[in-house]
Formats: structure tokens, C-alpha cells, sequence
């Protein structure tokens, strides 16, 4: 499509970013349906109770080829209000659920990992929209965690404690080592219109000994049909590798999707935040490791209900890092009858699946060795 006539589409800027995105996966460029028709937002209630909101049909989208799977036939479908921000009283905030593969039958949120970083033309033609202009991305700060207590300066019986301990993690080991803690304060307006208020679990990411993100999770089972999040991340964050001063004391580090996962793998792990390892990322571990494990939840190493040879994420990650010049790179070897996560099955599991299959890096970390 030519500049002259994707300027008249309702989001050029997207547009523009997911051409750039298929020229560095399958190439095969971005097909446009619904030229110029309007959406509306729909709210939606999944089993659990909680509230999202969904396009209503006929609206412009954006068809291309799934840069997360073999998809070769354009079947990630892209709506126009993708990244954009909703007002509706019934869901405030921005949404990242709608591109939808129809290849794997799933949201890809994995999207907003790439889209989130890139900087897109305007998008004033849809009137809610928080407008990023075109140059240099506007540095948001970063919204402050509130008033926070260490976990092992609280009570046995706060809901912060006793809901870690019986996932099996050690609290006191999290708060002195990772500066974890529970809010018991917090003013922000944003916290208060979600919900998101007192008691919740903060997990703060520094690097360099500053602090960069934090992310919080609600202290328990969120309740059926509670709208409440299980986890926050706030606007200003950004994206940052979970657990990076501490892995940066060892020769090898360990991969994973989320935190609890990475705490199971020991002081070495970090967590990613997902299945895509953006650039930033990359650029800061290539270099600092030369022995790295990719540890994904088994479901990005073995997705069973497509081809298994096409659909690896994890091996996919491992071939980035190698290609980026990492030399000693291995992936967990999960198999069909691994269903939990990492965060789920203990600190000796996890232990026994580094030496299984990264016996290098095994070897190289002494908290493995007492």
C-alpha cells in the first residue's frame, strides 16, 4: 500500500509498525479488511467473572502472517484499536487483546511486548487515544510503588506472608534478597480506579541498584468472578529483566517468563515477562553470560495442539541468543507431561532440570553446589 493511501486508513501509525514487524518475520506484508469502518468496544465477562473488552465486528483490521507461529496465510487479525486507550467506564486502560491468531486459535499478547517499544505516527482519528507522535518515545515516570514493608518485616500472619508460604517460596528469603514486600499504602488515582489497593505483593526490578519497574500480585486466589487483576504492571515501567543485579553476580543466568519461576531457579534466574526477548534485553545479557538456560513454561517449549517442530518459542530463543554471539546456550527439554510451571513445581525440581540440561551451567553456580 502506498504512504498516500495508508494515511487514509483509521490507524496509519499501527499499520506502519506491523509492516515493519512482517518485513523482519515471514515478509509476506499486511492486508487491510474494513477499509475505514468504525468499531465499537464491547464488554465481555470470561467464566471467571472478570470484565474485557472486544471489537465489535466489521470494524478495520489488520491481517498478517503470525510472526509468533508458521502461520504463512495472514491469520493474525489486528484491530484498528489495537494499543489505543479506552474510556468506557466498564474498562479503563489500554488495550492489548486484540490481535487474535487464528492459526492457534489464541490472544497474542506477546505483541505488545514489540508494539509497546516502537514509536508509531498519531493516532488522532479515533479521539480516545493517548497520541504518541513520531521521534523519540516520551519517557513516562514511573509510577511510585506507595509505602511498602519488607516481607520478613511483617507479621506470620499477614495475607502476603501466609499466601507464599503455602505456594512453598520462603519470605523471608524474598524480602531480603529481592526487596519484596506488601503495600500498605498507596494514593495513586490510577491504583484506586482499578482496585488496586493495600496488600498486594511488589516485586521491584532493579538494575544497577535502581529501581527501573515493579510489578505487584494480588496476595492470594483472586475470587470467581472478581475483577480484581492478579498482576499489575504500571504505566512507566517499561520492560526490564526481573532479578538482574542479583544473576549479575554469577557466570550464568537462567531465563524464564515470570518471577516466581525465576525465584525457583535460584539467585541467577531472571524473569522476562513473557515469551519474547525484546531487544534492550538482549543487548544486556549478550556479553555479561556466556552459559544461559532458556526456562519458558513447558507450554512455549511443547504447544500441543499445533505442528511441535513450528511452534517452538523457547528453541526460537535460544537460536537469538546464539545468533547474538552467546556461546554455551541450552533450552529446557520439557515433554507433553510437563504442565506446571516452573513458579509451581519447587526449588529442587527446578534444581534437578538444570543439571539435566545445562550441566555447564550447573556446575558454574555455587548455590548448586553446597
Amino acid at each position: 500500500m502506498l504512504s498516500s493511501e495508508s494515511d487514509k486508513l483509521m490507524n496509519p501509525g499501527l499499520y506502519h509498525t506491523l509492516v515493519e514487524l512482517d518485513k523482519a518475520s515471514h515478509n509476506k506484508g499486511v492486508k487491510v479488511v474494513n477499509q475505514g469502518c468504525t468499531a465499537t468496544l464491547e464488554l465481555c465477562k470470561r467464566r471467571g467473572g472478570a470484565t474485557y473488552a472486544k471489537p465489535s465486528s466489521g470494524g478495520e483490521e489488520y491481517k498478517i502472517c503470525c510472526p509468533f507461529c508458521s502461520d504463512g496465510k495472514h491469520r493474525l487479525y489486528v484491530s484498528y484499536l489495537y494499543g489505543t486507550e479506552s474510556t468506557n467506564p466498564g474498562y479503563v486502560g489500554t488495550l492489548k487483546n486484540l490481535a487474535y491468531c487464528q492459526n492457534e486459535q489464541e490472544v497474542k499478547r506477546e505483541l505488545w511486548d514489540i508494539i509497546s517499544t516502537t514509536n508509531y505516527a498519531s493516532l488522532s482519528k479515533l479521539g480516545l487515544v493517548r497520541v504518541r507522535e513520531s521521534g523519540p518515545a516520551e519517557k513516562k515516570e514511573l509510577m511510585p510503588m506507595g509505602e511498602v514493608v519488607p516481607l520478613h518485616e511483617l507479621n506470620t500472619f499477614h495475607p502476603a506472608v501466609t499466601y507464599l508460604k503455602s505456594r512453598g517460596f520462603n519470605p523471608n528469603y524474598l524480602g531480603k534478597s529481592y526487596g519484596v514486600g506488601a503495600v500498605i499504602s498507596h494514593q495513586h488515582e490510577e491504583l484506586r480506579m482499578r482496585k488496586l489497593l493495600t496488600g498486594r505483593i511488589v516485586f521491584p526490578y532493579y538494575v544497577n541498584r535502581k529501581l527501573v519497574a515493579w510489578q505487584s500480585r494480588y496476595a492470594g486466589e483472586v475470587p470467581k468472578g472478581s475483577s480484581i487483576l492478579r498482576w499489575y504492571y504500571p504505566s512507566g515501567s517499561g520492560k526490564h529483566l526481573w532479578g538482574f543485579d542479583n544473576a549479575s553476580h554469577f557466570q550464568g543466568c537462567i531465563l524464564c517468563e515470570g518471577i516466581l519461576s525465576a525465584v525457583n531457579f535460584g539467585p541467577a534466574a531472571m524473569a522476562i515477562g513473557g515469551k519474547v526477548l525484546l531487544p534492550h534485553m538482549l543487548d544486556a545479557i549478550v556479553g555479561k553470560w556466556s552459559n544461559v538456560l532458556v526456562a519458558l513454561d513447558p507450554d512455549a517449549g511443547i504447544n500441543r495442539n499445533v505442528d511441535l517442530e513450528k511452534h517452538d518459542r523457547q528453541q526460537k530463543m535460544v537460536e537469538q541468543l546464539k545468533g547474538a554471539g552467546v556461546p554455551y546456550v541450552q533450552g529446557v527439554a520439557w515433554t507433553p507431561g510437563d504442565l506446571r510451571d516452573p513458579g509451581d513445581i519447587g526449588v529442587k525440581a527446578c534444581r534437578e532440570i538444570v543439571k539435566r540440561d545445562h550441566p555447564m551451567l550447573y556446575h558454574l553456580l555455587p548455590y548448586y553446589r553446597k
